[in-house]
């Protein structure tokens, strides 16, 4: 029987280590007309994405530099676009 440390590394591990999560909101963003704020890719994934997960993914992304965000004025929204890096690692997934 796995040990719940074992058992929380292989949930992460299925995802946040297989990349799905990260090309399907790479996948939207680049084909986004505009930046999108979280619970829009929420809303928008019809049911792949969920809040608990896209914010912590978001965050990941980020500190990888393949996306950006800026603060939304006059809200608390953050909103998220592709940048080239985030292309580039797109096209090498695709």
């Amino acid at each position: 029987m796995l040990s719940a440390l074992s058992q929380i590394k292989r949930y992460f591990s299925k995802v946040f280590g297989s990349g799905a999560t990260e090309k399907f909101i790479l996948q939207m963003l680049d084909n986004a007309e505009n930046e999108m704020y979280g619970l829009e890719m929420v809303e928008g994934s019809n049911g792949k994405l969920q809040r608990g997960i896209i914010y912590p993914t978001l965050m990941q992304m980020e500190e990888k530099c393949l996306i950006s965000s800026r603060k939304q004025v006059g809200t608390a929204r953050r909103l998220y676009k592709i940048t080239e890096n985030g292309k580039v690692f797109l096209k090498q997934l695709k």
